[in-house]
């Protein structure tokens, strides 16, 4: 029962946190951002949480994909951080570019988590979820570099 319940918070703040994201790149409402900040932040959070109730049952390789799983997570709230930084302090000019950087490689990321999971409920073979996941990371990024094209940015992060 804690499980479900902390899964599907887990879930909702990945959704949450990649809507608050996607808008946030273009809007001028900071609240927006600080849904994205806190939803990833607190999405990680019940990751590690989830990983750590599970550990017993996983399999081998499904503690080694986990590991990852939390080291990339701790590296997305590091850029999300560092997103709330550039929005907040706006050093130069460019802090726009690096801030579409740090959210849109957060918000890329929270997408190829959630296709990666939707391909491996569908139980597919661990071939098919690395091609999925490898999609995904390379449709996000066009994605984010035709974002920073079209406004004009650059991101030296």
């Amino acid at each position: 029962m804690l499980i479900d319940v902390l899964t599907v918070l887990h879930a909702v703040t990945g959704v949450v946190a990649f809507g608050a994201g996607i808008v946030s790149l273009g809007s001028q409402r900071r609240s927006l951002f600080w849904v994205f900040l806190w939803c990833t932040a607190l999405n990680i959070a019940l990751m590690y949480l989830l990983i750590v109730l599970d550990w017993p049952i996983l399999s081998n390789v499904q503690r080694q994909l986990y590991l990852a799983l939390s080291i990339l997570g701790g590296y997305m709230v590091f850029r999300a951080g560092h997103a709330a930084t550039e929005l907040v302090e706006r050093f130069d000019e460019e802090w726009h570019g690096r801030f579409a950087g740090d959210v849109g490689f957060t918000v890329v990321a929270l997408g190829v988590g959630f296709v990666i999971v939707g391909v491996m409920d569908m139980h597919a073979p661990p071939w098919a979820v690395g091609v999925a996941g490898l999609a995904a990371i390379l449709i996000g990024s066009e994605l984010l570099h035709d974002y920073r094209r079209r406004h004009g940015l650059t991101v030296t992060t």
